[in-house]
């Protein structure tokens, strides 16, 4: 069976890349095994592609699922405990500011629009902006 045409064309780019970059190494000296080189550049790039997805999902606050966790309760004087402000999401498709009372999500009085809607999911604030 004969190989795919952007496969052949690919290999000869890859082998002709890995002559350069020997080449380079070679003009500055540097006496390297091409296998381990090669396979040391595949390595670097596998961890450099796994830190940037890590990285590009840590990139700031995420929906939560209230089904899978809620805000966690911080005690207050009274005896009582609420969140931290946290957004919520509707199902009504509404963002809003609330605070987790241990049995529900208050919210200001200014999404009143939102009664009965339920809340499906929510996330921290984001980080404060430093002042100028």
């Amino acid at each position: 069976m004969m190989e795919p045409i952007i496969k052949t064309y690919m290999t000869e780019l890859n082998a002709q890349m890995e002559e350069e970059i020997l080449k380079v190494c070679h003009s500055y000296g540097i006496d390297v095994n091409k296998e381990r080189l090669m396979q040391a550049l595949t390595d670097a790039r596998k961890f450099y592609d796994e830190g940037y997805r890590a990285g590009k999902l840590d990139a700031g606050p995420k929906w939560i699922s209230v089904e899978e966790r809620l805000p966690e309760l911080i005690p207050c004087n009274a005896g009582t405990a609420y969140s931290e402000a946290v957004i919520v999401w509707t199902n009504g498709r509404k963002a809003m500011v609330a605070v987790w009372d241990g049995i529900d999500f208050l919210c200001a009085a200014d999404y009143w629009e939102a009664w009965g809607e339920k809340i499906t999911h929510w996330m921290p604030l984001p980080e404060l902006p430093k002042e100028v």
